[in-house]
């Protein structure tokens, strides 16, 4: 919104925009009436008539903010960034009274903290937990001052480190925070479907597709789908193996940005964290269902990346899958801007051309068979680009489907 320069024009001409020609144009080019009076008032000088979160909250509901804000995802985000609960690798620690004197004799070369000394861990007469992991040292908090008895290691944890282009792993990766997030937005993906974009107006044919289909059937053509990488079938709990932008020729992508950016943000703002290759396939699937759920603008710009940052995973089968995505979602957009004419070319095969020397067969074959199919869609795109530039904006397609708009 403000440079530095702007910012302290601003303060001088005492905030009006009369006098910033640049700055009002910034608001004037905000559409929704109720973010544009929202974002006047949080810049506003005098700091008495700011309001504060709780006020914009309370006075923003049903405008800025969508009611599903409010009745879902607020919840939903909360218990998905909730602490996590104790590793399957933890060790448990006891108050020393409780432990036997044979136990407590043994020697160990455990580091011996209290409870208040170096952590905001609170004293308790509860046992507590330490979690360990083969990049940092072990060291167990109690009360009781006295280790009870040494770690139980398990064989291979502490062994060197992860190749990541090869894929060798030297040791055992534990899972993190990030894997258990997107595990849990996974497994409980269902509930996110019905409130995705629930508040766009011309939303009303997203989604409407048979819910109750066979995930494993086969059309008439389906020995020519398993011969072809698409489209690509997802595995998410209690929903269709088929994105609902392939199985429905009515679904559209949304016309404006709605709340499935939400859950788009918390996706990839956990994806890059992930250790578990099964943890990046989930993501990879959700972000694929997602992407069905987006304006195609933010399918180019705020999904590929992250999407193509997977094709350098040290796992085969995560860069494999990675390709196989970047396929379906550009394959998914039916508008495209100048801004993204050359995405095709200048990023996504430049960012991905070392996989056609990977050492992996599968990863190589996959992308071998992606090529032509990515040639042609980057040709549609400066295709309709350039058709932009002599008759406007102009919707892809194959055939006389596409139209000026």
């Amino acid at each position: 919104m403000f440079k530095l320069s702007d910012l302290f024009k601003y303060r001088e001409c005492g905030g009006d925009l009369k006098q910033m020609p640049e700055l009002e144009g910034r608001l004037n080019a905000i559409k929704d009436t109720s973010i544009r009076s929202m974002v006047l008032q949080m810049i506003d000088l005098t700091p008495s008539l700011r309001p504060t979160f709780d006020t914009i909250l309370s006075t923003s509901r049903g405008d800025a903010f969508p009611e599903s804000f409010y009745e879902f995802y607020h919840e939903y985000v909360h218990s998905i960034e909730e602490l996590p609960s104790p590793s399957p690798f933890a060790i448990v620690s006891y108050p020393s009274a409780s432990v036997p004197p044979s136990i407590a004799s043994r020697p160990s070369n455990l580091t011996i903290t209290s409870a208040t000394e170096g952590t905001n861990t609170p004293t308790s007469a509860q046992p507590t937990t330490s979690v360990f992991s083969a990049s940092s040292n072990v060291t167990t908090f109690f009360q009781g001052g006295t280790v009870p008895h040494p770690p139980q290691v398990l064989p291979g944890a502490l062994e060197g480190k992860t190749d990541r282009r090869e894929g060798n792993n030297k040791g055992t990766s534990l899972p993190r925070d990030a894997d258990r997030r997107i595990d849990s937005i996974w497994a409980g993906f269902e509930r996110v479907v019905p409130f995705l974009n629930q508040e766009i107006p011309d939303s009303a044919g997203l989604g409407q597709y048979d819910w109750s289909e066979s995930r494993n059937g086969l059309s008439s053509s389906g020995f020519k789908v398993l011969n072809d990488i698409l489209p690509v079938e997802v595995d998410i709990p209690n929903l269709p193996s088929t994105l609902p932008g392939v199985s429905n020729k009515n679904f559209r992508a949304a016309s404006q940005d709605g709340t499935a950016l939400i859950i788009l943000s918390l996706i990839c703002s956990n994806i890059r964290s992930c250790v578990l290759p099964s943890s990046k396939l989930k993501a990879l699937d959700l972000l694929l269902f997602l992407s069905c759920y987006l304006t195609d603008e933010a399918k180019l710009d705020r999904l590929v990346p992250y999407i193509v940052d997977l094709a350098h995973d040290e796992a085969a089968i995560v860069r494999a899958a990675a390709v196989r995505s970047i396929l379906q979602v550009v394959s998914l957009v039916s508008v495209i801007t100048p801004a993204n004419a050359s995405i095709i070319p200048e990023y996504i095969l430049f960012n991905t051309k070392h996989l056609a020397s990977d050492r992996d067969l599968m990863v190589r074959c996959i992308y071998a068979q992606s090529l032509v199919s990515l040639a042609a869609t980057g040709l549609r795109y400066l295709e309709i680009c350039q058709a932009v530039k002599v008759h406007g904006a102009k919707r892809l397609g194959p055939g006389p489907a596409s139209q000026d708009e």
